[in-house]
């Protein structure tokens, strides 16, 4: 049993299933998290970064939902902080890239 109650086997069969959704949120977060990035890659980004942090909890990424909610809420705010979302943005890929824990 993973940490969320569902059969290692089934959790790692799900994350099989949505690996390339997750990797398509993680592009959208790196470019929206560029310091060039325009107000809509901010916007996909700021979305993306939102999916992820309601979702991957599941599969066992504690750090992966708050990674992602940081993200979310450093590209939704003003300048502040914003020079270290591309670093944010890199912990969750490689977060997340390690695949489900069990």
């Amino acid at each position: 049993m993973s940490s969320s109650g569902i059969p290692a086997s089934a959790l790692d069969a799900i994350w099989a299933r949505h690996h390339d959704v997750v990797l398509a949120r993680l592009d959208a977060i790196d470019s929206g998290t560029r310091p060039d990035a325009t107000v809509e890659m901010r916007t996909a980004a700021a979305g993306a970064a939102h999916q992820l942090a309601g979702t991957v909890g599941t599969f066992g990424f504690t750090q992966g939902t708050e990674l992602a909610q940081q993200i979310e809420e450093g590209l939704r705010a003003s300048n502040a902080g914003q020079a270290r979302l591309p670093a944010l943005a890199k912990l969750l890929r490689r977060e997340l890239e390690r695949g489900p824990a069990a």
